[in-house]
C-alpha cells in the first residue's frame, strides 16, 4: 500500500498540477471566424457596405448568432429593434471611428449595445 501511495505522490509531482495554468492577463482571446467574414476589417467593411451581398449577408447572419447567444442568456432579442439600415448605420459610425478593428469584434459590440 505504501508502494501504491508513493508511486501516485510521484506521478502527482511529475505531471505537475491537476487544473491547467491560467491564460496570461496579457493574451487576446482568440476568435475563429469562417466565411465571407474572415479577416475582414471595419475598414474594408465601410468601404463595400451596400456593395458586397455576400458579405452583408455573412454579417447579419454572424450577428443574428451573437444575438441568439445573448437572447438565450440574458432573455430579449438584442436586434429586435434594428433593421438593415441600422446595422449599417451603427457599423458605419463603428467602422469609421475604428477602421483596424475586424469586422467581427464591431459586430458582437453592436448585438452587445443593442438596447433589449
Amino acid at each position: 500500500m505504501r508502494r501504491a501511495l508513493r508511486a501516485v505522490a510521484l506521478l502527482g509531482v511529475c505531471a505537475g498540477p491537476a487544473a491547467p495554468p491560467a491564460p496570461a492577463q496579457t493574451e487576446a482571446p482568440r476568435l475563429a471566424v469562417t466565411g465571407a467574414g474572415a479577416g475582414v476589417s471595419c475598414a474594408e467593411w465601410a468601404a463595400t457596405a451596400h456593395a458586397d451581398f455576400e458579405l452583408e449577408q455573412w454579417a447579419f447572419g454572424f450577428a443574428s448568432a451573437i444575438a441568439a447567444a445573448a437572447q438565450m442568456r440574458d432573455g430579449g432579442d438584442p436586434l429586435a429593434r434594428m433593421d438593415a439600415e441600422a446595422v449599417h448605420a451603427w457599423l458605419g459610425d463603428r467602422c469609421r471611428r475604428r477602421p483596424e478593428e475586424p469586422l467581427s469584434v464591431a459586430l458582437i459590440r453592436l448585438v452587445l449595445a443593442a438596447p433589449r
